[in-house]
């Protein structure tokens, strides 16, 4: 059970199976096995100054079962739940979204952790900074 409060201070709580939707439309490039379950990454069709393009990652879910390989999906669409915590792991459900700015070209068999973590071109972005809309950042 993930607890946190919302913009008006009223506390709220995200259990596992909670619904995970997009912020903003995109395209489904790659889903990979994570230590909870599964990452599902995202390519938005919003670029930056320098030409790159937005990326969302959603860590730790279970994907919708009909969540396809570049499928096409729009804002607020859900495409995962929060996974369930695992026997084995002491780490309760949680959910991770991280924002990235890639350049256009960035090879999709790139797009998991042990890699982003080290490539100089992937920048990742403040959640809380994140565009607010889809026009050019």
């Amino acid at each position: 059970m993930i607890k946190y409060r919302d913009g008006a201070g009223k506390p709220r709580v995200l259990e596992p199976g909670c619904l995970v939707p997009l912020p903003y439309s995109g395209r489904i490039v790659r889903i990979v096995p994570d230590y909870l379950a599964e990452t599902v990454f995202i390519r938005h069709e919003i670029e930056d100054v320098r030409g790159r393009c937005l990326y969302t990652a959603f860590g730790h879910v279970t994907p919708a079962s009909d969540l396809k390989l570049n499928s096409q999906h729009y804002v607020a669409t859900p495409i995962a739940r929060i996974a369930p915590q695992k026997k084995k792991s002491p780490l309760p459900p949680h959910l991770h979204v991280s924002f990235i700015w890639l350049p256009p070209d960035y090879p999709l068999d790139r797009l998991d952790w042990p890699e982003l973590e080290g490539a100089e071109e992937a920048e990742f972005v403040e959640p809380l900074l994140a565009p607010q809309d889809s026009t050019t950042y």
